[in-house]
């Protein structure tokens, strides 16, 4: 899926909005500064659909509400109004106070409770989604140690800066052999041929350095690769390594020549089952390789956002230009200046 749009439509906040969303199914409670929103969001796990909405209140709270869909038919799995929190098959109204969030305190009060399994499952899917921005720009250290390595897996293991890349690379390499020459072999020439290989070099007293290799032999650090290269390393790396359940991908294509771009396309494509990527671009190179059913049309009226899919005709018209006129960009492009 592509949140297309011009610039200024609204199409990061998208992200960001089911991140928080999803943030507000994982943690235990809201912050003081999160405040004034309206959030609702449908999702499917385990073939059942959900509708998760939270209203915050300035200094008044937060109203959440959770419903599932069964036959047709929408039932509460519970419903909390500020202090007030109702849970399907629980007799009693519960009360809460401060900003702990209702999915964490049902989990935690009640644990064998069958809206306490359900909410487990649901907390599996949102804490495996990823928001992918790769916007950090710092210069990790080139040598890790293992002693390093074991404080991180316990700390973190899922975290998107570039420090995070060679851990998770380090990881792979010493935990899960067939995973780390997955990687290796899609930079490599039998892959994008970005890279010719990944190679770790032991430098004595449990300490490694991650090298990657170009195809003339150069051995290059993290650090020293272009920035194009990092971002698809980095991509890689967090898709085979964190097996998102979703991936909200930021503008793919910046510092990325388009031939590889379409080859990266490809390959989340392939890699998208039964995993789900979703991405913002500008760019006609992945528009060109999406299908007209991919495509969200994001625009920005009278101060708000608004996403839509194309409908069933104009995705019947996009097809037949694609097959006799031109590319899937300037059929999007023609639609935007409606």
């Amino acid at each position: 899926t592509a949140f297309i749009g011009r610039n200024g439509a609204g199409k990061t906040n998208i992200l960001k909005a089911i991140k928080f969303a999803t943030k507000c199914l994982v943690d235990s409670q809201l912050s003081n500064d999160e405040i004034n929103f309206n959030i609702s969001i449908t999702f499917s796990v385990g073939g059942v659909i959900y509708e998760y909405e939270i209203i915050g209140y300035t200094f008044l709270g937060f109203s959440e509400e959770m419903n599932f869909l069964e036959d047709g038919v929408r039932k509460i799995l519970f419903s909390r109004n500020k202090k007030s929190l109702n849970i399907f098959n629980v007799d009693k109204e519960l009360v809460i106070e401060g900003n702990s969030l209702s999915s964490f305190v049902i989990r935690a009060l009640f644990p064998e409770n069958l809206v306490s399994d359900i909410l487990k499952h649901i907390f599996k899917f949102m804490n495996s989604i990823r928001y992918m921005d790769f916007l950090d720009n710092s210069k990790p250290s080139s040598v890790i140690s293992r002693e390093n390595l074991q404080r991180w897996i316990m700390l973190n293991r899922n975290g998107d800066l570039n420090e995070d890349v060679i851990f998770k690379i380090l990881q792979m390499y010493f935990h899960d052999k067939d995973l780390f020459g997955e990687l290796s072999s899609l930079l490599g020439g039998n892959g994008l041929g970005l890279l010719s290989h990944i190679g770790i070099e032991n430098l004595g007293n449990d300490f490694y350095v991650v090298y990657f290799y170009s195809s003339e032999g150069d051995e290059f650090v993290f650090n020293n690769l272009s920035f194009g290269t990092r971002r698809v390393v980095h991509l890689l790396t967090s898709m085979l390594y964190d097996k998102a359940s979703v991936a909200l991908i930021e503008q793919p294509e910046d510092g990325i020549h388009p031939g590889l771009l379409q080859k990266i396309i490809q390959l989340l494509r392939d890699y998208a089952n039964p995993n789900q990527f979703i991405l913002t671009s500008h760019s006609p190179y992945v528009l060109n390789r999406l299908k007209p059913e991919e495509i969200r049309m994001v625009d920005m009226k009278e101060g708000k956002t608004r996403v839509r899919a194309l409908d069933a005709k104009e995705i019947e018209i996009a097809n037949d230009f694609i097959e006799n006129e031109g590319a899937l960009s300037e059929f999007i492009d023609s639609i935007e200046e409606l």
